[in-house]
């Protein structure tokens, strides 16, 4: 996964929101290394097969990198 902006005007924030589902059950995410999680830690997902998880990813103009948090997670 990566996040690139390929123009930011000035002024402007962005948002993404990224819904994961489990298939397996023991899936994995690697982060892009500019993904700053809330309190410094990469969430923990839903292991059961089929089980969604929500973030919500913001970054504002000038800043170099993304704000991350969960949203929730488990749902499904």
């Amino acid at each position: 996964m990566s996040l690139i902006l390929s123009s930011e005007p000035a002024n402007t924030q962005h948002e993404v929101i990224v819904i994961l589902r489990q298939g397996t059950g023991a899936n994995k995410v690697s982060w892009p290394n500019n993904v700053d999680w809330a309190y410094g830690s990469e969430p923990v997902l839903a292991f059961q097969q089929g089980k969604y998880d929500r973030f919500q990813l913001i970054k504002l103009q000038g800043q170099n990198n993304w704000m991350a948090s969960t949203v929730g997670g488990t749902y499904g």
